[in-house]
């Protein structure tokens, strides 16, 4: 995972325009009096992290609910069964979907 130079070194990226334009970073030593430097990447990657979990947990909870559905998917010769099977087969295809479409746009792969 690539953390964006403004997260790792905010001084240097503070920086970076007046080096740009060959001025020296003068205001260096005022950063230290009035601006404290919080490192918040592992926040966010902790806060990420559960986000996920709790995601993934859903979507096992919804599989099983889907699944469950079809009552073992046992008798689907009788009609009645034969359409609790399809449906939780419909439902177990849609709620994949969903993260293989969000996984698909977080990676910019848009190839379904």
């Amino acid at each position: 995972m690539t953390i964006p130079p403004f997260i790792t070194s905010s001084k240097k990226f503070l920086c970076e325009d007046h080096t740009s334009s060959n001025l020296p970073c003068r205001f260096s030593f005022l950063l230290k009096k009035f601006v404290v430097f919080v490192d918040i990447v592992p926040s966010f990657c902790q806060m990420a992290e559960n986000v996920l979990q709790t995601q993934i947990e859903l979507v096992i909870n919804r599989l099983k609910e889907a699944i469950d559905g079809a009552d073992g998917f046992q008798n689907t010769h009788q009609p009645q069964q034969f359409e609790l099977a399809k449906f939780s087969i419909d439902q177990v295809v849609f709620i994949l979907e969903k993260p293989h479409v969000i996984l698909g746009a977080a990676d910019g792969d848009m190839n379904l």
